[in-house]
């Protein structure tokens, strides 16, 4: 599974074309969106919410975890619904969730955000991770949808604008239950 996370945050087009062939490799995928999860979740834990108590913790865990397994779902399910409907492609919905799964592999590199305390430095971490989640997805779903790269872009932004939107709606969940609770 690492060797494939390695692979897919490089780019390497292989690796989706075998992701998206591959039935075993849907587990693996939630264990790509798992890590991006817990890695952003210890970067929160170690940085913003450091000595607010185990409550605090557990909303910052089931927030983020959540938001990042709804994402996953829904962008895949509407990657599948675009790629089989409107673009008329032979892809299944699992296939869909292995290579948008195994495109969130950069996302691991949100526990940078844990060493950083500047803001400017955080959102710029939080942009570059986001861009490279962004350009990996453009190559799954050229890969799986054997689309052009341009057209595969252009379905890949939307997909990150619902992922961000997501974990935007799942923060807000999780700032108040920090602040007002």
């Amino acid at each position: 599974m690492f060797r494939r996370m390695v692979r897919a945050a490089l780019f390497n087009a292989g690796v989706y074309r075998e992701l998206r062939d591959d039935p075993t490799a849907t587990l693996q995928a939630f264990g790509v969106i798992a890590l991006g999860s817990v890695a952003l979740i210890l970067a929160l834990i170690l940085g913003q919410v450091r000595d607010q108590g185990i409550g605090a913790y557990a909303l910052v865990f089931t927030s983020v975890f959540s938001a990042g397994i709804v994402g996953w779902v829904i962008v895949s399910l509407l990657s599948h619904l675009v790629g089989a409907r409107l673009l008329r492609r032979e892809v299944t919905l699992p296939s869909m969730l292995r290579t948008i799964g195994f495109s969130n592999a950069p996302a691991v590199a949100y526990i940078f955000l844990a060493v950083s305390a500047e803001a400017d430095l955080l959102q710029l971490i939080n942009a570059g991770i986001l861009m490279w989640i962004l350009l990996a997805m453009s190559v799954a779903l050229r890969q799986t949808l054997s689309i052009p790269f341009a057209g595969a872009l252009w379905m890949a932004i939307p997909g990150i604008l619902i992922m961000v939107v997501i974990r935007g709606i799942f923060a807000g969940t999780l700032l108040s239950g920090l602040y007002v609770g």
